[in-house]
């Protein structure tokens, strides 16, 4: 699966299938796709659909807020805990 870059698009649409296909929570998900393809990084959009992706197909979600940091995606289980670590 690729798109122009492979960064975003095909990283969220692949660890969408993750989620629903294999029943892997969204964080797992995400560190499955970035082992397979370091540059990975869904931007923001994608990443809140995800996460409304993961409630909707698991009952609940692992993630709270989505953060992208220095090129990273990184989750927080609340919104605390993503201000915390922006700080750091």
């Amino acid at each position: 699966m690729h798109c122009v870059a492979g960064v975003s698009r095909s990283a969220a649409l692949c660890m969408a299938y993750l989620v629903r296909h294999r029943g892997l929570s969204l964080l797992r998900a995400y560190e499955q796709v970035r082992q397979a393809r370091p540059c990975v990084r869904p931007n923001r959009g994608f990443a809140v659909q995800l996460m409304q992706w993961e409630e909707n197909c698991r009952g609940g979600g692992d993630v709270g807020v989505a953060v992208e940091d220095e090129g990273r995606f990184r989750v927080f289980r609340d919104e605390r805990a993503a201000k915390l670590a922006r700080t750091l």
